[in-house]
């Protein structure tokens, strides 16, 4: 599969700026900030995609595609789940403190950019999903039957790609600490499921939190976001792990996920698939 990459890779950092890159993510005005997206995201998805049912001859059992209705229904309550937290958090600290938050001066028709935005997400994070759990993690736990050293060796490298994104970069171990807890949950989900649906919608919700809804600065990577929330433990050079609300907001957020999608008394709880239809 990495043979693939390569040539395809290769194509996407010849066209021009900024197809290409991830330092004019979705801005108003820019098309070509916007579509970017989604060209990433088709590139992505190409490599497994033929590799997997060309050299595995295999087929995406566990796409969402199998059984539509059910998998949007996982998506929106996975989705819903999340933004219900952030929101929850964001609107506590800005009764707090307000002085934090600014509103972005956007230009005429931002709402159709908005939208748009939202359209690159559901490519993005769907292919980022497809190439993690529905290949790697088949191809890989097949080798492995233990799926949880499996999932974790596959969060661990998801974790470290993310590295040299500029939000990243702000709050390297609060970053790390995020992502490890984030994507174990949406493993837990995975196996849950047996479907991308929820964890598609998982990452869908937090990357429109963070790329259209509050960008977090220093170290936001999107201009195209309806606030801005400037941090001083960020931009004091320190991590959010060191205060009390950002410990809290980093692992209790990922608690309070888990136990509104997993937790069998939660009215959003995903119910456990039978015996004999979990993933490998």
């Amino acid at each position: 599969m990495v043979a693939l990459y390569v040539p395809l890779f290769a194509v996407f950092i010849t066209l021009p700026q900024p197809l290409n890159s991830e330092a004019d993510i979705f801005l108003p005005g820019d098309l070509g900030s916007y579509l970017g997206i989604g060209v990433y995201a088709a590139i992505l998805l190409t490599a497994p995609m033929l590799v997997f049912h060309l050299f595995h001859r295999r087929q995406w059992s566990d796409w969402p595609t199998t059984h539509p209705a059910g998998a949007l229904l996982e998506f929106a309550t996975s989705a819903s789940a999340l933004l219900l937290i952030l929101f929850a958090v964001t609107g506590l600290d800005f009764l707090v403190r307000p002085e934090r938050f600014a509103v972005r001066a956007w230009p005429a028709g931002a709402w159709l950019w908005f939208g748009l935005g939202l359209l690159m997400l559901l490519p993005q994070t769907f292919a980022e999903e497809a190439l993690f759990k529905g290949y790697l993690m088949r191809v890989w736990g097949a080798a492995f039957p233990y799926r949880w050293p499996v999932a974790l060796t596959i969060t661990t490298g998801f974790t470290a790609l993310h590295g040299v994104n500029t939000d990243f970069a702000a709050d390297r171990a609060g970053a790390i600490v995020e992502f490890m807890l984030s994507g174990l949950v949406s493993f837990a989900l995975y196996f849950r499921t047996g479907t991308l649906a929820a964890p598609t919608g998982v990452h869908f919700a937090n990357n429109v939190y963070a790329l259209l809804l509050v960008n977090r600065e220093p170290g936001g990577m999107s201009q195209g976001t309806l606030l801005t929330y400037n941090d001083p433990v960020l931009a004091a050079g320190s991590s959010l792990l060191t205060t009390p609300d950002g410990l809290i907001s980093i692992v209790g957020g990922n608690l309070m996920l888990a136990a509104l999608l997993l937790w069998r008394r939660s009215p959003l709880c995903f119910v456990p698939q039978k015996q004999g239809q979990a993933i490998a």
